[in-house]
Order: C-alpha cells, then structure tokens, then sequence
C-alpha cells in the first residue's frame, strides 16, 4: 500500500558501567527516541545482590526497553538525571 509506513519491534539495550553514588543518591538516566515519552530507569542494586554482583563481574549494568521503529534515521537521547552516570554502549537488536 502507497505511502503505509511499516514499523518493527525492535530491544534497545544500554549498558553503563555499574557505579555507586558517593553521596547516597540514586543512579538514574532517561532514553529517549525520536519524540516519545522518555523512559527512566535507575542502576541502584542493593550492595552484594546477585545483580550487583552480575554487573560488577560483566563490567556492565544492562537494562533494556522494547521500541517500535520505522525504516529511516533516528534520535537516540540518553541523559543522566543524577550523577555518577557512565554510559558505556547502547545497540538496537
């Protein structure tokens, strides 16, 4: 059909290296794509946890989020809210 624009599911992951706050804060940054709503998501794991201990030993803290994207260029936005934020990698799969 002329002019139907096809969209595709698609897993953005980021991946920032696992830090602690110094000053008791939280670890959070939002993502962004294109122009919707940005998501937010918080790093903090409770000390000696299996997730904090799974992203210290992968050197990574992984979170992922399901997009819809259509053929073409994108926007990607990935902002930190609180500090203490090390963005390492992001990929679309």
């Amino acid at each position: 059909m002329a002019g139907e624009i096809i969209t595709l599911q698609y897993t953005l992951q980021t991946a920032l290296i696992p830090t602690q706050p110094n000053d008791n804060g939280d670890l959070r940054y939002s993502v962004c794509i294109d122009e919707q709503e940005p998501i937010v998501f918080n790093l903090k794991e409770l000390f000696r946890s299996e997730e904090w201990k799974q992203n210290v030993l992968r050197g990574q803290a992984l979170r992922q989020q399901k997009t819809r994207l259509s053929k073409g260029s994108h926007t990607l936005i990935i902002r930190a809210i609180d500090a203490h934020i090390v963005v390492d990698q992001w990929s679309v799969q």
